[in-house]
């Protein structure tokens, strides 16, 4: 006890810094807890100053601020790291000894493993499933639910002898108290959660976030959202991940402080705008933004239909790359559903959607007659679209084709070739498609020889500016090994063809649809 000095005008702070500074008082330790923001560090600056400089005791601080942590102990830290499996085991076994709840192995470890091992979860759950009366497995059915039902067990307050008396202790509040400090002494960092919380909380890509300028402050602000063990940076690269109650917490504030319908509307114009070029060349990239635009899409009804048609594209493009076809065309007809009535008829969202859709009955499900209608009848309306006109009878043609509609396509396709001739140069990759199109409609027609003269002239330009791996290069020789089959000159097309499925082979992976495809052709030459 610090004792009284009578009329003493010294304050109870500067008599408590003397006693403890005392050789008379002997050795102590004294626990400065939850010193968390700037603001409470400089009010006992005074105290730590003299409690630092102290030969007769220790002090031990605790902070949620590794920063400020670093300011107080130097390299004089210990970091509370998550608990040891064993102990965390040990813990909820003896938690639960003396009461009706079972305690097994197997569902006590799963619990652990989607809490993450963090002290205050674990200690929360333990208090829930006590309080409750329920089993172990009957918390990990809520803590599996939906992510109302987590948040739920996030948000309920509990007791427990190692907490303080009146302290608000469910992990979601402790966890808005760090945010508020981030908010107050770093206005980019709670930005940049706002929208972590509305994307996947694994592999967040520095350059996916909404970018600060100068990149200095950046740095800086995920320093601090960091510092608060809010998110963690992966070794050697610029990638962070969150905890999965972490993320939910952080939504749950954004929603809390009305701010989420405009986060999550932000977060897609901007994973919009920084979304690469979906090609298989840099398909390492945008794998990498994928899932984080499908979480972005559950979404959607936030943002105007311009930003929603754009996330579509994004995400269909992918899908589609990726050769996983019934997804693509699921989603295909799923957008095609839900903006059917939205979109007017004759707008170039609405027939947009319907070339992508006669694209899914063609592609995915072989339904040519299917896929020919939804253009014919789209290609009947009027608009004024000049290039999507084209567009749609370039994928008319090539579907007639697969019909066996073969002269109407060869038609068709002159057509469409001509007419873009005018305003396309002769090495345009749009160009360059529709005459290889053209030729496969030649060769069905059995005109070889238009077939293999035009095909010949568009290698020949392809090979001045294509890569070999190129797709639509690929597609082009393919093309001419199919002449070749259709001539029976398997001399020239078996080669052909091999030579595409070794390039193809460095390419695609085997259960690709491009891969397959060539390995089907090649055996029927065989």
């Amino acid at each position: 006890m610090v004792p009284r000095v009578p009329d003493s005008k010294a304050s109870a702070s500067k008599l408590f810094q003397q006693h403890l500074g005392s050789a008379k008082t002997g050795k102590s330790l004294l626990i400065v807890d939850n010193v968390d923001s700037n603001d409470m560090l400089s009010s006992i600056h005074g105290l730590v100053n003299s409690l630092l400089g102290s030969e007769h005791g220790l002090t031990l601080f605790t902070s949620r601020n590794y920063e400020i942590a670093e300011s107080l102990a130097g390299n004089d830290i210990l970091e509370v790291e998550k608990m040891p499996e064993q102990e965390a085991l040990t813990f909820i076994r003896k938690s639960l000894a003396g009461t009706h709840i079972t305690w097994d192995k197997a569902n006590t470890a799963e619990l652990l493993a989607n809490l993450d091992y963090f002290q205050l979860a674990i200690v929360q759950a333990v208090a829930y499933i006590k309080k409750n009366r329920i089993s172990l497995s009957e918390y990990l059915q809520l803590l599996s639910g939906t992510e109302d039902d987590i948040i739920f067990l996030m948000s309920r307050d509990f007791n427990h002898v190692t907490r303080y008396s009146g302290s608000k202790n469910a992990i979601a509040t402790t966890w808005v108290i760090s945010f508020k400090e981030i908010q107050r002494r770093d206005p980019e960092a709670p930005d940049l959660l706002a929208f972590m919380s509305c994307i996947e909380w694994k592999a967040i890509l520095r350059w996916i976030l909404p970018q600060v300028q100068p990149k200095a402050r950046m740095t800086d602000a995920l320093g601090t959202i960091c510092s608060y063990s809010f998110a963690i940076k992966r070794d050697g690269a610029d990638i962070y991940d969150m905890h999965r109650l972490v993320h939910l917490a952080t939504k749950l504030w954004i929603d809390e402080n009305g701010s989420g319908r405009e986060a999550r509307s932000s977060a897609i114009r901007n994973i919009v705008d920084v979304f690469p070029f979906v090609i298989w060349d840099n398909r390492q990239i945008w794998k990498s933004y994928l899932p984080h635009a499908i979480r972005l899409w559950d979404f959607r009804a936030d943002v105007k239909a311009q930003v929603r048609f754009a996330l579509f594209e994004k995400i269909m493009s992918c899908l589609e790359n990726e050769g996983r076809r019934i997804e693509w065309a699921s989603f295909i007809k799923a957008w095609d559903d839900e903006t059917r009535h939205e979109f007017p008829k004759n707008g170039a969202l609405r027939l947009l959607t319907q070339l992508y859709l006669a694209h899914a009955y063609s592609n995915a499900d072989t339904n040519y007659v299917k896929a020919s209608e939804i253009l014919e009848l789209t290609l009947s309306l009027n608009f004024g679209n000049k290039s999507l006109r084209i567009r749609l009878q370039e994928d008319l043609g090539a579907i007639l084709n697969l019909q066996g509609e073969c002269k109407k396509a060869v038609q068709l396709l002159e057509q469409v070739v001509a007419t873009s001739k005018q305003s396309l140069a002769t090495n345009d990759r749009d160009l360059l498609r529709r005459q290889r199109r053209l030729v496969e409609a030649y060769r069905e027609n059995k005109q070889l020889e238009k077939a293999i003269k035009l095909q010949m002239q568009i290698i020949s330009i392809m090979e001045q500016q294509f890569r070999e791996d190129d797709n639509e290069f690929i597609n082009s020789k393919f093309s001419l090994a199919m002449i070749y089959q259709a001539k029976k000159d398997y001399e020239r097309g078996i080669p052909l063809l091999e030579h595409l499925q070794a390039i193809e082979g460095k390419v695609y992976p085997k259960q690709h649809p491009a891969f397959s495809y060539i390995q089907y052709e090649l055996a029927i030459m065989y």
